[in-house]
């Protein structure tokens, strides 16, 4: 990998994420160890598990750290990132990341499981569409009451200052 690496943020399921890209090619990686660190997992582990498994391209790069020291780190290319989470046992995670982890994770099956079934079709579209419509219509509805019942309020508002202003008139006619 090329070491004239600019450093990008990347947000995974409301993570941030520091990510590289070299300006002479169109890949993008990201740093293993930073990931771990936010998500409260052993980097050594992780990395062993990477270079492990032949469905992960890896490489290593050095990079400075917050601390202005160069570090050697291993990094995998940003569109494997989301298969990678996708292994990580969410219950290992810091708790303030977990939920947003978990999130991730199942959107991804999701995404996956379209992939494989095809099931985003013209009918998934149109029940979608259908759903939205169907929702803004809802909208349209809510703020036809609230602004009805604004307008009742404020009708009842001024007919009790009227009530008030005809109490007063009475009271000096006696």
């Amino acid at each position: 990998m090329n070491q004239n690496l600019s450093r990008f943020d990347l947000n995974v399921g409301g993570i941030a994420i520091s990510a590289f890209a070299d300006p002479n090619s169109p890949e993008q990686w990201v740093a293993v160890r930073p990931i771990c660190e936010v998500l409260g997992i052993d980097p050594k582990r992780q990395c062993q598990k990477l270079q492990n498994n032949p469905q992960f391209s890896w490489g290593h790069m050095s990079s400075t750290g917050n601390d202005g020291k160069l570090y050697d780190m291993l990094c995998i290319p940003v569109d494997e990132l989301g298969m990678w989470l996708c292994g990580i046992n969410a219950n290992r995670t810091k708790p303030d990341v977990r939920e947003k982890l978990i999130t991730f994770q199942k959107k991804m099956q999701i995404v996956i499981y379209n992939a494989i079934t095809s099931t985003v079709n013209d009918d998934t579209v149109k029940s979608l569409v259908m759903l939205v419509n169907s929702l803004q219509t809802e909208v349209r509805e809510l703020k036809q009451r609230a602004a009805k019942k604004d307008s009742l309020e404020a009708s009842f508002a001024a007919r009790r200052m009227a009530n008030r202003r005809w109490d007063g008139d009475a009271t000096m006619l006696c």
